[in-house]
């Protein structure tokens, strides 16, 4: 009977915390962004000035501008500090 509830008790924390991965997973699906545009790549309990916007906006980038200092380029979603534009890719 330990056994059965201690198995039991390991399913439902291994459902729960598979169930938060797969939260954000939809978000970066739904938006069609990279995980590091909303969190800065390595630490994904931070939130980027676009995760802010998006927690505060109910789940929805829609209005949302980036920052004049912070571009963020390409699909990769890495972020240069500068008000240039993006570079292009060699063709």
């Amino acid at each position: 009977m330990r056994l059965i509830r201690t198995l039991f008790l390991s399913l439902i924390a291994l459902l729960v915390v598979a169930s938060l991965g797969l939260s954000k997973a939809e978000f970066s699906k739904k938006e069609g962004k990279p995980c590091t545009f909303c969190h800065p790549a390595g630490k994904f309990k931070e939130l980027t000035e676009a995760g802010k916007y998006y927690r505060e906006h109910n789940n929805s980038l829609e209005g949302y501008k980036a920052s004049e200092e912070k571009k963020v380029c390409g699909a990769a979603g890495r972020i240069r500090q500068t008000t240039s534009l993006c570079p292009q890719p060699a063709r």
